[in-house]
């Protein structure tokens, strides 16, 4: 009974990623519908932070632990790329610097508030927020370092790659492909390498980047449904 409770549980973990899936970019395509390029900035930066604090929660699928702060991780790539195929890359990468920025401020935040002095009259509350976002500043470093080397990289190669004239589809797949693979390992290497056994490091590799493809097609849904927007 518990293993058939434990298998029901993994589906329906499944079917929440998916719905995660639809409703953040569902989400996406209404920022850019409603408020044109600022709407696509705004998303850059509310993806990050959101990403930051769902990366706390984590569900098993596939048999495997993975965080809910892939999907509006990924999400951020997918806005990027609706940004370089719509206006180039000129400005854009100043938006990523305020994008980086936000990612910065808040793990500085939770740091700061992590260590401020407990009340005590509101004791309960103030642990539960203490262990919720309890950071490990490898992880954090990881991430930072990760993300900075990754969305530049990728603001360039998807640049580099819709100049050859193909489809969108090609496009957001190549660099999905290469970008989400490199800022995985790139990842792992900084925040497992050194503590964690190989045959775990190998693996987390191979779920997380394969939750990230998944994650990064059915975006390719929201660039051309973004691309047809006019502002």
């Amino acid at each position: 009974l518990l293993y058939i409770n434990i298998k029901e549980g993994e589906k329906m973990n499944e079917l929440i990623l998916l719905i995660e899936i639809i409703v953040t970019f569902f989400a996406l395509i209404m920022a850019n519908k409603l408020y044109g390029k600022n709407g696509l900035y705004f998303w850059l930066i509310i993806s990050i932070i959101a990403s930051t604090i769902l990366s706390v929660k984590t569900v098993i699928i596939f048999k495997y632990e993975v965080s809910l702060g892939i999907v509006p991780y990924v999400s951020n790539f997918i806005c990027m790329n609706i940004l370089v195929q719509k206006y180039g890359t000129e400005q854009n990468r100043k938006i990523v610097i305020c994008s980086i920025m936000s990612l910065i401020f808040s793990y500085f935040l939770i740091v700061i508030l992590n260590n401020c002095s407990i009340d005590y009259i509101n004791l309960e509350n103030n642990e539960a927020f203490i262990n919720v976002f309890k950071l490990d500043i490898i992880k954090c470093i990881a991430f930072v370092i990760a993300y900075i080397a990754s969305i530049l990289a990728n603001i360039e190669l998807y640049y580099q790659i819709r100049k050859t004239k193909n489809k969108i589809w090609i496009s957001n797949l190549i660099s999905t492909i290469i970008i989400q693979f490199t800022d995985t390992v790139l990842y792992s290497i900084i925040a497992y390498l050194v503590f964690a056994d190989i045959k775990f490091f190998v693996f987390s590799i191979i779920i997380t980047t394969i939750i990230k493809y998944i994650v990064g097609i059915i975006g390719t849904g929201a660039i051309y449904i973004c691309k047809k927007i006019e502002d």
